[in-house]
């Protein structure tokens, strides 16, 4: 089976942008080590370069694995173990030990891998919640949330959770979200901060 180039759309609702200093650092990276996103084996120092949590995954979900030979410098990780397909490919490099850790470093790196666009993601989230609201614990996803300070969906407690939460982060610093329209953000910003100097003085409490 083959794919025609004009039969593989990228997703109109993607939410992932890529600078130009990041494209160019992508494109150095394919073409001196092509594709390590995936599981890759160095056959010269007998290492695993990259994948090693989706590697220890496999390990304790299948044990023992075979690793078969498919076509270039692909192998088949257990096309069926127990007659469950594992869906996973292995890319074996042959690389010398200085090369490996480059492509290590490389394949987690952030620097490559674009940026979240906050105009598109929130939308997305809120449609994939409604679509299976489970995913946001199985799936980390309230992690994301919590690194771009956004908040996808709305959020239901109770007063005995509400004090657990403050008795157990009664030393950290805690973060107070506002939203304004963005023609007043800047108006806003400056009334929060001159409010915030005069309530607080030397307090340790800041406006970001």
């Amino acid at each position: 089976m083959e794919l025609e180039i004009k039969d593989i759309n990228p997703a109109k609702y993607n939410p992932r942008t890529i600078n130009e200093i990041s494209r160019r650092a992508l494109k150095n990276s394919m073409d001196r080590f092509r594709d390590i996103s995936g599981i890759i084996y160095n056959k010269r120092t007998k290492t695993l370069i990259g994948g090693h949590h989706r590697w220890d995954e496999l390990k304790e979900k299948y044990g023992d694995l075979k690793v078969t030979y498919l076509k270039d410098e692909f192998f088949t990780i257990d096309d069926q173990v127990n007659g469950e397909f594992t869906g996973y490919l292995m890319r074996v490099v042959d690389w010398d030990k200085s090369e490996e850790k480059v492509a290590n470093v490389t394949a987690n790196s952030h620097t490559v891998a674009g940026e979240w666009d906050l105009e598109v993601l929130p939308t997305l989230m809120e449609e994939i919640y409604e679509y299976d609201n489970s995913l946001k614990e199985d799936l980390n996803l309230g992690k994301l949330e919590l690194d771009l300070g956004i908040q996808f969906s709305e959020w239901e407690s109770d007063i005995e959770a509400i004090d657990k939460i403050k008795a157990e982060n009664s030393d950290r610093e805690k973060v107070l979200k506002i939203k304004s329209p963005v023609d007043l953000f800047d108006q806003v910003a400056e009334s929060l901060k001159e409010w915030v100097n005069i309530k607080f003085p030397n307090k340790g409490v800041s406006v970001e």
